[in-house]
């Protein structure tokens, strides 16, 4: 495993010359609601998904790793800051490794095993450390399990002849207290799909409400869920855990929800010319509106719907779009209030949007490379760049993804 590090050049920053950056604000950005329908309640006040106070992304002088030297040798775009890395000490990552089995990927290059062929189930996909990085769930296509640090695994869904029925699970989500744990799977009583709240004892999930797009709501009490009314386009709801009760928010599609009260949103605005394009935006926990990139520079595409990944360490996100004006598909860090800028672009057909994860302190964002499932490349706010190659699954698509903790 080799760790290369170069410079991504100049980002798109506000006011820059010639960069065609989003500008948050607190108007509602050409079709943002206007307020209506927060996350709901007092939210955490920038709390972290992935273990309490972790480290601030720094970086220290270079040299060699265990498994080589750091150069820039094949990094993007060539780099004249070689040997620098990511410092943040105790930070590591679940992936999936070259057996199909779950490793731990460390800053330093090396791989340890966390969870043998042996009980793991399937081949994972979707893995989720819980906040404090005690425990990692994840999806088989079928069912969701979750695992110990002993090493022991759970199945997470039981198909007890209720509602819950196994098939089409890819997607779990602890909610941000670290206390319960949702999932997608199919409703026997509709045959479409649904979602479910795990039953952490072993019992049979808890039917929730039909929905593709859903998210925990910042306070940990509720889950938010879109559905799509035709012919009038999308609406976002939300159940509350207590009472039972849905109840709807606006009428844009959900992307993600953070911590820190933030939730993304999508919302598709017909052209003259017949077209179809989107609109990206988020609400802040006090109901104003800001659009995450400008108006116009996203299109609908249906191969690659807009995927937004929320920091819960800072007012920013990721997002997988698509260039109207070129047709390319492109991985974006952005923030309502301080701009954007362009991580990859790419023709290809990659097999799905790559996963892209924030590390802990926020300063640095991954992503698995769609076209080189068995590279994650490290990004940084000022243009750094590090990949960590591994041995990937000859099933790996990159959907498998990974997830970060700061080791307990």
């Amino acid at each position: 495993m080799r760790l290369f590090w170069a410079s991504l050049g100049a980002a798109c920053v506000l006011g820059a010359a010639g960069c065609n950056c989003g500008v948050g604000s607190t108007a509602d950005g050409g079709g943002t609601p206007d307020g209506a329908g927060t996350d709901g309640g007092n939210t955490p006040d920038g709390g972290s998904s992935d273990g309490g106070s972790s480290p601030d992304g720094g970086t220290v002088d270079g040299g060699t790793t265990d498994s080589g030297s750091i150069d820039d040798a094949g990094a993007p775009n060539g780099g004249s800051d070689a040997g620098v890395e990511p410092s943040l000490p105790g930070v590591e990552a679940a992936i999936v490794d070259g057996v199909g089995s779950i490793s731990l990927l460390h800053l330093d290059g090396g791989m340890s095993p966390l969870l043998t062929p042996t009980v793991v189930s399937g081949y994972p996909v979707g893995l989720r450390w819980n906040p404090r990085g005690t425990r990692l769930a994840w999806a088989d296509g079928e069912l969701a399990y979750f695992g110990e640090l002993d090493g022991s695994v759970q199945a997470a869904a039981i198909d007890q002849g209720g509602r819950y029925r196994a098939g089409n699970t890819t997607r779990v989500e602890w909610s941000p207290d670290g206390t319960r744990l949702a999932m997608d799977g199919i409703d026997n009583d509709t045959d479409g799909l649904a979602l479910f709240l795990v039953a952490l004892d072993g019992g049979e999930p808890d039917f929730i409400v039909p929905a593709t797009r859903w998210a925990w709501t910042p306070d940990s009490q509720g889950l938010l869920y879109s559905d799509f009314v035709y012919p009038t386009g999308f609406f976002t709801s939300r159940f509350e855990l207590s009472s039972r009760d849905a109840g709807l928010l606006l009428d844009a599609e959900l992307l993600d929800t953070s911590p820190r009260g933030l939730t993304a949103y999508a919302r598709s605005l017909a052209l003259d010319d017949g077209g179809t394009e989107e609109l990206v935006f988020v609400v802040w926990p006090d109901g104003r509106t800001s659009p995450l990139l400008p108006q116009g520079s996203v299109t609908v595409s249906e191969r690659w719907p807009t995927t937004v990944a929320l920091s819960p360490y800072a007012d920013e996100a990721a997002l997988w779009t698509t260039d109207p004006a070129t047709g390319k598909s492109r991985l974006v860090r952005a923030s309502p209030t301080t701009g954007w800028e362009i991580l990859l672009e790419t023709f290809g057909q990659p097999p799905s949007p790559p996963c892209f994860r924030f590390l802990p302190g926020g300063d640095w964002l991954s992503f698995i490379d769609p076209l080189a499932p068995d590279a994650v490349v490290l990004t940084t706010r000022d243009g750094g760049v590090a990949t960590l190659s591994f041995q990937a699954s000859d099933r790996a698509s990159g959907r498998e993804c990974l997830d970060w903790r700061v080791t307990p």
